[in-house]
């Protein structure tokens, strides 16, 4: 800040400029306190400004080598800091504080004596702020004389004050020095901010460019010319130079905007202050004294002059508010879509609008050269004036007419006419204020008018005797559903009287419920009458009267309205359908059920089928669908004769509702085949609540002409559970699933799997279930190992994948084809695994032990989540010679993520008995494996289709890459096979894959080969 400088005094010292904000030049906006961050690029700019003014004040407002006479850092950190938030004051605080100490030290000033003096500069720019926050409007700081004044009370005086007060505490030891340090600090800090603050207050972004592109931008130059060549010569020529200064302010301050001005008492005040620390003018004027003192007149009229500018300001917005009010009015009365105009207190036409003119033919000339009284009917004068001396007396304030007005052609035109009065300060009339609005064509449709109000009587009256004689209940209520009318079947149906129901609410009149016993309708009329209303008819009500009597009815509702389409009322129309009703209601008994049993017919379940399909799509519901046909049907039907067979349907059908729930649908779909839907039922309960059906079957005897009869039933069940399917596509499943338990030895129950669509597909020759137990139980299959190994060296097979296949025919009657299909069809693949366990494990234990080959055995998905199967799996792994690190097993990656809680605690209790896991047939579910946990698996196994033209097939090569990358983040190596072209070897190899199978590697080989062999695996 300003202060004495030196080297014994430290005006260099100039305090720091508490700079806040953007870019100067662009970033401060004067319509509000800016709210935004400070950026490196503004930070850099302020600090470079405050360095740059505080290097100027130090080097060239100096007086007598000692005083800094003129401080412009802390007015502009004011400024900054009132338009910047108070979280950016501490950044900006900092980068001003380190540009004026970079100022003073390049001046040579000791830091021991400007830190103190920057200290409190920024305290004064940071009280200066605060109190400028809390005493001046955000979006115009300096809007009038007021907020000026608390701008410098509070900024200019005492803010300057206090700090001189600080800075003169470490010097109470030297009282002679104070008054002069007092002083100097005060008058450099005050004038400082009466020439910055003011300017970065009002200044922002777009001022500049307007002043440059400004046609007063030449005013603006001579101006400042002017003003600073007149001073100069003042100073040195004339007597009492600053009181001529001080003309040429207050005519800058009259003629520019503050802006402008502004910018010229800055360069007056920097122009006088180096021509006072130059010594110029001290030495010339005033040689006895301080040179101090040439700043008190400087002050002085800076004052006026900056009072001036803003009174000036406050007197233009005040005008371009009365010119703007001028013209809304004048617009707004010369556009205007009526005829508006100015009458004189003796009737003469002032002023008048292009919608008078058009409406009386006069044009505003010949208007204004008549009274109000030369163009008004005869019969309407008396009446106007009438209405005027009330009006001029006080006794009304305004007053409407409908009168007639003689155009320039003669005819006699209708206007409704509005005025009210305009008085001055002393309440003496000054004008009328008249609207005109023709209104001939209203008075012409009058009479018509009341031609057409007696039409519409009579059409009432025709429409009313044409209601009474309709066989349908008619009535009509107003907008607030009150009852209007009535006809006499409306009074016979409701029980009540037309007189007594007339304004009575329509609920309370007409009881509706949704059926005969269902719940009461209670918005009869079910519409808002705001709303835009189409006619509408619901069906399935019934009507009850206050006499007990029902009625089966049909309503329809229509609005009444307007030809503005204003809403009148509703008609509401009852029609007695209880005969028609009862009719359909049979008809669509007898098209949705069977005859027979009484039961829904296919038509009817395919409906609650579609219904169940929409549930899960809407809301996520799982439902059981079960197809069920009955065993042994037939033979009943041939020998007791189709009396019999009819009778044990509807046996039959009663038993089957009896077991299921209220909510379930059961359906005969034709001879003995019936379905069930079981509503919101998850897939294990449907099976089992089947299940419990199908045993009540298997054990129901039927009585017929003293025999007993025995039947069965086999069922197959699927779950709903994605929205995709078609209901006949569902209904293909339960029926393949029901075909799969027929062939497995009737009286099962079977949940649907794809494989076995498939396999039917196939029209394979499939074996019966004791076919496929005497293979296993005698040993008729063979086990086929295929070796898998690194891509560079195919020849150090790692371990050996194996797998089952049926001996020849001759020995066991059946093909390997016939085998997997049959097992798979009736889900016997457990058993499968449980062999392949107990004879790798046990049989060939001891061989494969010694021979150290490392194996890997499949599970199945029925496998997987069998408790038998884990329980024979850890029972032969107790009782093997193998070491587990020689075991893995392998399951396909479908299965893994369908039964991933049983998979996860079956692999784990594998993986801390030392066994390896390998997931085969990768690539289809990526999203979902690779959410896998890590280690979990030691292998992933890539399924085959995306081998095979992986060296020719970008798209494959790009998947073969992420299934190897997924193998990797889940500690697994990559696998992928078969392998028989020299090409596919060559491009895996490349892609790093780690381990191969196929021809490349060897060919497929039986494991008792292998064992017989004189091949020892190699660890």
């Amino acid at each position: 800040m300003p202060a004495p400088h030196t080297a014994a005094s430290g005006s260099a010292a100039s305090g720091g400029n508490d700079k806040k904000g953007p870019d100067v030049e662009s970033n401060l906006k004067m319509e509000a306190v800016q709210q935004i961050r400070p950026g490196w690029r503004t930070l850099g700019g302020v600090t470079l400004l405050v360095f740059l003014l505080a290097l100027f004040c130090l080097r060239f407002t100096l007086v007598d080598g000692l005083i800094v006479s003129l401080w412009l850092p802390t007015a502009l950190m004011i400024a900054l800091l009132y338009r910047f938030p108070h979280r950016t004051w501490p950044v900006l605080l900092l980068g001003s504080a380190a540009a004026m100490a970079a100022a003073n030290l390049l001046c040579g000033v000791p830091p021991g004596f400007f830190l103190p003096l920057t200290l409190i500069n920024m305290a004064e720019s940071m009280l200066a702020a605060t109190l400028l926050h809390y005493l001046l409007p955000a979006d115009d700081p300096l809007e009038n004389v007021a907020s000026w004044i608390k701008f410098v009370l509070a900024a200019v005086v005492f803010t300057p004050m206090i700090s001189a007060i600080v800075m003169l505490l470490p010097h109470l030891n030297a009282p002679d020095l104070l008054p002069n340090r007092f002083r100097i600090w005060f008058i450099s800090e005050s004038l400082g901010i009466l020439s910055v603050t003011p300017l970065g207050l009002l200044y922002h972004r777009t001022s500049l460019q307007r002043l440059l592109h400004s046609p007063r931008l030449p005013e603006v130059l001579l101006m400042l010319v002017g003003t600073l060549g007149f001073s100069y010569l003042a100073l040195f020529w004339l007597p009492y130079p600053f009181a001529f200064i001080s003309l040429l302010l207050l005519t800058a301050s009259i003629r520019l905007h503050r802006i402008e001005a502004l910018l010229i008492f800055l360069a007056l005040t920097v122009m006088v202050t180096l021509l006072i620390a130059s010594g110029q003018i001290g030495h010339i004027r005033y040689p006895a004294y301080s040179p101090l003192l040439n700043y008190v007149p400087l002050l002085l009229i800076l004052l006026p002059a900056n009072a001036m500018t803003i009174v000036m300001h406050k007197l233009n917005v005040e005008r371009a508010h009365i010119v703007e009010s001028e013209n809304r009015f004048r617009n707004a009365m010369e556009y205007s879509a009526i005829g508006m105009a100015l009458v004189s207190p003796q009737g003469h036409w002032l002023q008048v609008n292009q919608a008078l003119c058009t409406l009386l033919g006069y044009s505003p000339d010949d208007l204004k050269k008549m009274t109000f009284q030369d163009i008004t009917h005869p019969d309407d004068l008396d009446s106007d004036l009438q209405q005027v001396q009330a009006l001029l007396e006080g006794a009304i304030q305004s007053y409407t007419l409908e009168k007639r007005y003689r155009r320039r052609d003669g005819e006699m035109v209708w206007a409704l006419l509005a005025v009210s009065l305009v008085r001055d300060e002393r309440q003496r009339p000054l004008y009328f204020i008249s609207q005109i609005e023709d209104i001939s064509s209203l008075k012409m449709t009058e009479q018509a008018n009341n031609q057409l109000t007696e039409a519409l009587h009579e059409e009432k009256e025709r429409l009313h005797i044409t209601l009474d004689a309709i066989k349908e209940a008619v009535i009509c209520t107003n907008r607030a559903k009150a009852i209007t009318f009535m006809n006499p079947v409306a009074e016979r149906m409701t029980g009540w009287r037309a007189e007594r129901a007339v304004g009575q609410h329509i609920d309370e009149v007409v009881h509706l419920s949704r059926g005969l016993n269902g719940p009461r309708v209670a918005n009869l009329l079910p519409f808002d009458v705001n709303e835009n209303l189409n006619s509408a008819i619901e069906h399935a009500l019934v009507l009850t009267n206050n006499k007990g009597e029902s009625f089966e009815i049909q309503r329809a509702v229509s609005p009444l309205r307007t030809l503005e389409q204003e809403l009148l009322g509703m008609v509401l129309v009852l029609q007695d359908v209880s005969k028609s009703r009862e009719l359909m209601r049979k008809l669509s008994y007898n098209a949705s059920h069977d005859a027979l049993t009484g039961l829904p017919n296919r038509t009817s379940f395919e409906r609650d089928l579609h219904q169940a399909l929409t549930l899960t799509a809407n809301e996520g519901q799982q439902h059981g669908l079960a197809f069920l046909d009955l065993d042994r049907f037939k033979a009943v039907n041939d020998t007791a004769g189709h009396a019999a067979g009819d009778e044990l349907l509807r046996q039959l059908s009663q038993l089957m509702q009896e077991s299921l729930r209220n909510s379930d649908r059961l359906a005969r779909l034709g001879g003995d085949e019936f379905a069930i839907l079981m509503f919101d039922c998850a897939l294990e309960p449907a099976h089992e609540r089947v299940r419990v059906l199908v045993q009540k079957i298997n054990g129901f005897r039927f009585y017929w002409n003293q025999k007993i009869y025995r039947i069965g039933a086999s069922a197959g069940v699927t779950i709903i559970n994605d929205p995709q399917l078609t209901a006949g596509e569902l209904m293909s499943q339960a029926d393949v699933a029901c075909y799969a338990a027929k062939h497995s030895g009737r009286g099962q129950v079977v949940v649907y799997q794809a494989r076995q669509t498939r396999l039917l597909e196939k029209d394979s020759v499939l074996l019966t279930p004791v076919q496929i137990a005497r293979i296993l139980e005698d040993n008729l299959l063979t086990l086929t190992a295929r070796a898998a190994a690194p891509p560079k060296t195919p020849l150090a097979t790692c371990f050996y994948q194996l797998s089952v296949e049926v001996a020849a025919a001759e020995e066991t009657g059946a093909t390997n084809e016939a085998f997997h299909a049959t097992v798979a069809l009736l889900g016997m693949e457990a058993s499968v695994d449980a062999w392949l366990v107990r004879r790798v494990l046990l049989a060939y234990g001891p061989e494969i032990a010694r021979k150290g080959l490392a194996v890997a055995l499949t599970l199945s998905e029925s496998g997987l989540t069998s408790p038998a199967l884990h329980a024979a799996l850890f029972s032969a792994l107790r009782q093997t010679v193998i070491p587990p690190s020689l075991l893995l097993f392998r399951l396909d990656e479908s299965v893994l993520l369908q039964h991933q809680t049983e998979a996860e605690t079956l692999l784990k209790t594998l993986k801390q008995q030392g066994c390896g896991i390998i997931i085969a047939h990768a690539g289809h579910q990526l999203a979902a494996l690779s959410e896998l946990p890590a280690g979990m698996a030691d292998y992933l196994q890539l399924d085959p289709q995306f081998i095979a033209q992986v060296h020719c097939n970008q798209m494959d090569e790009i998947l073969v890459n992420i299934v190897h990358g997924t193998a990797h983040r889940l500690q697994a190596q990559s696998i992928a096979g078969p392998v028989d072209l020299p090409a596919t070897h060559q491009k895996l190899m490349e892609m790093g894959i780690d381990l191969i199978e196929g021809e490349v590697v060897s060919a497929p080989q039986p494991l008792e080969g292998l064992l017989s062999s004189g091949y020892f695996a190699m660890r």
